[in-house]
């Protein structure tokens, strides 16, 4: 996979790539500066030395015993006992000790030389400070090898796909996704404790903006004409198709390097005269404010993508009414793993591989166990079958997807419970994770918070956290 740098505007961060040119000549001799030195070819990084973005606005300087990243006078990011060399030939090697917590990346064992971006096995590479404040290495061929930031602060995802090579195919990818995304309304029992209907807490506008790229979408048909409405199961969730299709198609034009899976699903018998017919009466319809209709804002080929043929798109889980979809079919019932034949374009024939094991109907705790072991058995499978950072993967990983949901429901249809339990598993699976894999889509409920025990005894929920979000978008880029 050529896995580029990614976007990212939020300074205060450092994590995420934002430009698609590149202009490294500043990094050579220049001996203008801003009352300080700024690097030059075979010169090391310390006390008055700097590299500094085209614009002037970003430094990486070294003051004292600190490397620090600033804007203007404000220091964003700094880190203890480092040096810098630029070499004659572009390249950039750190010289360090570890601090106590944390070590460079790439060779945490090696205390001395840490990195070297022509030596990192990557050749040619160069470090660039972005005009918007990234610092980033890459190689000849533009790939993001590294980039300043650590991932449990939160970041701005909003464009993180745009960073990608164009022939990324959306099987190489850890995904974010949601389960019942929709379902943000519970059947009268409100507050957190038990959730008989609720899977979410946060709109799809907000999980968009967040990062999220799978939704699970539920939809009965009400009226005369029919239209859809969002449900779970017998609970109402208040919210109109339209609204849905509105906010991923605003989000997809403000925001045209990513793309959004989505699967739509008759919920509850669904109601509908011809649930395909209802669907296409939405995709000749103009969008407000523009010529385009919602049916152009759809990929519309029964194929697995690659990011380049699909930008810009909502590309259909399954085939639904006039819409092709990845596959042509859905997966067995409360299945544990079901492989689906699907066509990934330009490849040919590869899986689909769900697991949707949701029936956590025990009063034991077995079925939770499973559920974890059998969560944690795909993800394996996933990260397994496809190294992204070795060029000479064959395309057998590449034409194997996964979508593997850590949600379910307990006898009486709560989903906290199931929720809770698998956070640890989600979370323990996501930890290990230390170089670059690809985990496929992981479709969770409650995505957006941030759970503990206080005191072990009694659970928390932090909302609008994101963690599990950053987390799996993070392991496309270690």
């Amino acid at each position: 996979m050529k896995n580029s740098y990614f976007r990212g505007n939020n300074l205060l961060l450092l994590a995420l790539i934002g430009v698609f040119s590149f202009n490294t000549g500043w990094l050579a001799a220049q001996s203008s500066g801003h009352g300080t030195d700024r690097l030059t070819s075979g010169q090391s990084l310390w006390n008055n030395r700097y590299i500094e973005s085209p614009n002037g606005t970003y430094r990486l300087q070294q003051e004292s015993n600190y490397i620090k990243f600033k804007k203007g006078s404000t220091t964003l990011w700094s880190q203890l006992g480092n040096t810098f060399q630029l070499l004659s030939n572009g390249n950039l090697v750190t010289w360090k000790w570890c601090t106590p917590n944390h070590c460079w990346p790439f060779d945490p064992s090696d205390q001395y030389q840490h990195w070297t971006s022509g030596t990192s096995g990557n050749s040619n590479s160069t470090l660039i400070i972005q005009d918007n404040g990234t610092l980033v290495l890459i190689n000849s061929n533009h790939d993001r090898i590294w980039s300043a930031g650590t991932y449990p602060q939160r970041m701005d995802f909003k464009d993180w796909m745009s960073g990608f090579h164009d022939d990324t195919y959306l099987s190489e990818l850890s995904i974010p996704g949601t389960h019942q995304s929709g379902a943000t309304h519970n059947l009268l029992t409100p507050g957190n404790q038990v959730n008989l209907g609720k899977c979410q807490n946060t709109s799809i506008a907000e999980q968009l903006d967040a990062g999220v790229r799978f939704f699970d979408i539920r939809v009965k048909c009400t009226g005369n004409p029919q239209t859809f409405e969002l449900w779970h199961g017998i609970v109402n969730q208040h919210q109109a198709y339209q609204n849905v299709l509105d906010a991923m198609v605003t989000f997809l034009r403000n925001h045209d390097q990513e793309v959004v899976i989505m699967r739509v699903k008759g919920e509850n018998n669904n109601g509908c005269t011809n649930f395909n017919t209802t669907f296409n009466s939405y995709l000749n319809n103009t969008v407000p404010g523009t010529t385009r209709t919602y049916r152009s804002f759809f990929y519309n080929r029964n194929d697995v993508p690659k990011l380049g043929q699909a930008r810009g798109k909502i590309v259909l889980l399954r085939t639904v009414g006039n819409i092709s979809g990845m596959m042509s079919s859905g997966w067995a019932n409360n299945t544990k793993k079901d492989t689906k034949s699907v066509t990934f374009r330009g490849l040919g024939s590869g899986d689909f591989v769900v697991q949707d094991f949701y029936e956590i109907n025990s009063l034991l705790n077995t079925k939770l166990i499973e559920k974890g072991n059998v969560f944690g058995d795909r993800f394996d499978e996933a990260v397994n079958a496809y190294n992204p950072g070795n060029s000479n993967t064959n395309f057998n990983g590449v034409k194997t997807m996964y979508l593997n949901h850590s949600s379910g429901a307990s006898a009486i249809g709560d989903t906290r419970p199931v929720a809770n339990y698998m956070y640890n598993i989600v979370n323990g699976k996501l930890n290990g994770v230390s170089s670059r894999s690809r985990c496929g889509i992981i479709a969770m409920d409650f995505i957006d918070e941030r759970y503990h025990l206080v005191w072990g005894i009694f659970p928390t929920y932090q909302k609008k956290k994101w963690d599990f979000v950053n987390k799996i978008i993070q392991t496309n880029y270690y």
